[in-house]
């Protein structure tokens, strides 16, 4: 329970007072429009955002699981501003900064707590759990997306918890975390449709790892949840299925049931840029956007996640080790098989890097599924580890917390500003470390390309800084205050959590 609140505290100490991306305003806008009467696509958007439906409508690009995400924050933040009398042009963005604050704190609590209760599922020891769930939340990409509020946060919620509730289910035959998790696989295709593939892999693996070994007793089992399965998981993820196809006939007519916003949007760009390849916008080469999320300059996975080189280090020790139980084995290699499968059917898309973001968004949930167990398998192997090698792993884990850090304090946009003005390529990972150092020692002006760079980009990303300066002084000074406290109750509940771990009697 207290990895649930230090996750809470985590996703509070780190909002900005908005979304952080432009993604996730849109998909607010959409919100709005499911019980304001307010448009779906505000006006001046198009044609540079947004679809035109056949009766010329304009809508938005993207599935309607994240506006849902948002709806019961939204549906409060409107009743407090109207209660509080909030002026018209305040309105807005203290509706969304409300939002922001009830939602995606909520959801990097339940990243950390799911962990957690993943990892001891999957059989880890106390201390493995815990050193495991806090490395995980500070050292890996996790961190910038519990900031950052594209649908990340939801995918990875979602995926631990379709692993978690489906063998849960398998082991003890109890429906609620069967029922759990087809719900998150239903949210989460809503969201973005190709998650569902993710969804019936974990699923399917959590059976797997189960799976009693003599073939009369596995047949029997099976006979005995398949019903469940069908019944349960496959009949919600169907209704997720039916709201997304809902939404996309509600927008573009019964002739795009069968079609995405992608190709929509495809579509309709082809013609207005005649020349264009048939299959844009899936027309990139095959093999450099296969790569490049491996050992690409701006997107290799290693790169943004540090733990993904000693992973599968560690993971070859536990396993020659023969201590790697077969749940774990099926989860790491599920998650390699959906990674692949996202690499592949990525690697054409033009824009398969996400846009502006902390790493390959697109392909990172089924490495930071991964990424979970790198230290809980660390710990289990200790003991087989030498010396030298456990000074390097300890290293990189640091150096994966500091340029986590770094990706939180830092506007996500500013390297990619700073190498449209300078003409030089942006090399993210470095550029953003040069800059975080320059803010934490006051010499911020130094990454302003001689003053080009707008001064709120310049600024420390958490809120009482970022858009805490357009707030009266009392309540700026009063956000600073809170801030501060805020950290400190953090701090002191992890020191507290990891004192009490660290002296507990070995397992």
């Amino acid at each position: 329970m207290r990895l649930l609140v230090i996750g809470w505290l985590t996703g509070l100490a780190l909002q900005t007072g908005a979304f952080g991306t432009i993604d996730t305003e849109r998909r607010y806008q959409a919100t709005r429009s499911l019980w304001r009467g307010e448009l779906e696509v505000l006006p001046g958007s198009f044609p540079d955002f947004g679809l035109q439906g056949p009766d010329g409508v304009i809508h938005t690009w993207y599935g309607i699981g994240q506006s849902l995400l948002m709806l019961p924050a939204d549906l409060a933040a409107g009743a407090v501003t109207k209660l509080a009398h909030v002026g018209p042009v305040l309105r807005r963005k203290a509706e969304a900064g409300l939002v922001a604050y009830a939602t995606f704190p909520l959801l990097t609590a339940l990243t950390a707590f799911l962990g957690y209760l993943l990892l001891r599922e999957l059989g880890f020891g106390r201390r493995a759990r815990i050193y495991g769930t806090l490395a995980w939340l500070f050292g890996t990409t996790c961190l910038n997306y519990a900031q950052i509020h594209f649908e990340n946060s939801l995918d990875l919620v979602s995926a631990l918890l379709v692993f978690l509730g489906t063998l849960r289910w398998a082991k003890s035959g109890a429906r609620v975390p069967l029922i759990c998790a087809g719900f998150a696989a239903a949210l989460d295709l809503t969201a973005r449709l190709h998650t569902v593939a993710d969804s019936v892999i974990y699923a399917g693996a959590a059976i797997v790892a189960v799976l009693p070994n003599e073939s009369g007793a596995r047949a029997a089992w099976l006979k005995n949840r398949v019903y469940d399965f069908v019944l349960i998981f496959g009949l919600l993820t169907a209704c997720g299925l039916a709201v997304d196809r809902g939404y996309q006939v509600a927008r573009f007519g019964w002739g795009a049931v069968g079609t995405s916003y992608i190709h929509i949007w495809s579509s309709q760009f082809s013609r207005q840029h005649p020349g264009l390849p048939e299959n844009y916008v899936f027309s990139g080469p095959l093999v450099p956007g296969l790569l490049n999320p491996l050992v690409g300059r701006n997107r290799s996975m290693f790169l943004y996640d540090p733990l993904a080189i000693a992973l599968p280090l560690v993971a070859g020790v536990v396993w020659y080790a023969r201590r790697m139980g077969r749940p774990v084995a099926v989860l790491l290699s599920a998650a390699a098989a959906a990674l692949l499968l996202r690499l592949l059917f990525f690697a054409r898309f033009i824009y398969e890097g996400g846009g502006v973001s902390w790493s390959s968004r697109y392909t990172l949930t089924p490495l930071q599924l991964m990424l979970l167990l790198t230290v809980p398998l660390f710990y289990q192997a200790l003991d087989r580890i030498p010396r030298a090698f456990r000074f390097v792993f300890l290293t990189v884990l640091c150096g994966s917390v500091a340029l986590q850090l770094a990706s939180v304090l830092v506007s996500p946009s500013l390297e990619v500003m700073q190498a449209n003005c300078t003409g030089r390529p942006a090399f993210i990972v470095p550029d953003r470390m040069l800059n975080a150092v320059r803010l934490l020692t006051g010499h911020a002006s130094q990454s302003s390309c001689e003053g080009k760079i707008p001064g709120d980009v310049l600024r420390v990303q958490f809120m009482p800084w970022l858009n805490g300066p357009e707030l009266p002084n009392a309540v700026h000074s009063g956000l600073l205050v809170g801030w501060f406290l805020l950290v400190a109750v953090l701090l002191f509940a992890i020191a507290k959590l990891l004192a009490e771990t660290a002296g507990a009697e070995p397992e």
